[in-house]
């Protein structure tokens, strides 16, 4: 899957060294797992309930949860020692482990975002306190809310199954909906109220008509 370049794929590297971290983005070629090593890197494969059809069979355990919001299902193989730093999602997510071990720590202090690393293209914090920790086997599932850091190790070789759903906040609505209308609406343009009445002692007064044109341009929108 990761050869295939309709598969969205990435590895992340763990470095002795500064960055720390590195991203490279596929379709790799074969063999590449051998130019990374024996530790400390993962591959991820986005949407692979598109892919891989059977994979679907999984969505059948989150029925409480309405299927719009779905995202999609990630799988991530690790090697021993993989990872991809401590970060936060926006969604709420339910991590399975498939196969292997992996170790989950989380930290539910608020994330500022100056807590960072720069110049890399991946949202890893720079700071990360240990709260709880569980060790998840196969068959195991944690869930983590939107906002709480997380950071996985695999301990050996591990395959982990992330299903993903959509939480947006209401300015990622807000966004979402105004790029809609910019895309598919017919703008219309302000013009002044018919015989605007302009008293000239302040002129850069915004009238309560100027307020009522405005908000019947917006509204034809």
């Amino acid at each position: 899957m990761a050869e295939n370049d309709a598969v969205e794929s990435r590895i992340v590297r763990e470095l002795a060294s500064a960055p720390f971290w590195q991203l490279e983005e596929g379709p790799f070629e074969s063999g590449f797992d051998k130019d990374f090593g024996e530790s400390r890197w993962t591959l991820l494969l986005q949407d692979m309930d598109k892919h891989l059809p059977q994979l679907t069979s999984i969505l059948h355990l989150f029925h409480f949860i309405p299927r719009w919001r779905i995202d999609d299902i990630m799988i991530s193989y690790a090697a021993d020692q993989g990872s991809v730093g401590p970060h936060v999602d926006e969604y709420d997510v339910f991590l399975i482990q498939a196969h292997g071990q992996r170790r989950w720590k989380i930290d539910t202090n608020a994330i500022e975002n100056d807590n960072l690393l720069p110049d890399i293209d991946l949202r890893i914090l720079r700071q990360f306190e240990t709260e709880q920790e569980w060790l998840l086997e196969p068959g195991d599932i944690l869930y983590l809310p939107p906002g709480v850091a997380h950071w996985g190790v695999a301990e050996g070789e591990c395959i982990t199954a992330s299903v993903g759903f959509r939480a947006p906040t209401s300015h990622d609505l807000l966004e979402g909906w105004v790029g809609h209308l910019l895309e598919t609406g017919q703008a219309e343009r302000f013009s002044d109220p018919q015989r605007p009445i302009i008293n000239p002692q302040n002129a850069a007064e915004i009238s309560p008509d100027d307020i009522d044109s405005l908000i019947e341009c917006l509204n034809s929108a």
